[in-house]
């Protein structure tokens, strides 16, 4: 049984080094995602906080879609931290068009959500009831 996995994994790993490499351009469209054409400017994010306070001192917040958005429309929104970092590693959550409609994350205050009304276009969006906001 040792043997013939031993055999299995060798002739896999000869495959794969004998294998063509992939182009670099089909490698770029098989990972990454299209960001959402069609967004309208009723579209707009939404932010919340939700009521929930860590004994961290970390505050739920919700990003949202409004209703009123259609259902094949997307939008894209990013927290931005108190040290300027953002959140989420990747650079934005993508919203809507077969992606959820909402998304809720745990932040430190003072944060706030920025949302993509065009490409290179990020806008301030503030989050309602947080008590950092004024």
């Amino acid at each position: 049984m040792r043997h013939t996995l031993r055999a299995a994994l060798l002739l896999g790993a000869a495959l794969c080094t004998l294998a063509p490499p992939a182009r670099a351009n089909t490698l770029a469209l098989a990972t990454t995602p299209p960001i959402p054409a069609y967004s309208p400017p009723e579209c707009a994010v939404e932010a919340r906080w939700t009521g929930y306070k860590s004994w961290l001192k970390q505050y739920l917040i919700e990003i949202r879609l409004p209703d009123a958005c259609p259902r094949n429309a997307g939008r894209l929104a990013r927290i931005i931290t108190k040290h300027g970092g953002v959140l989420p590693p990747i650079g934005y959550f993508r919203l809507g068009a077969g992606y959820p409609r909402r998304v809720t994350y745990w932040v430190l205050s003072p944060a706030y959500v920025k949302d993509r009304e065009a490409p290179n276009v990020w806008v301030d969006t503030p989050i309602r009831g947080a008590p950092w906001v004024r």
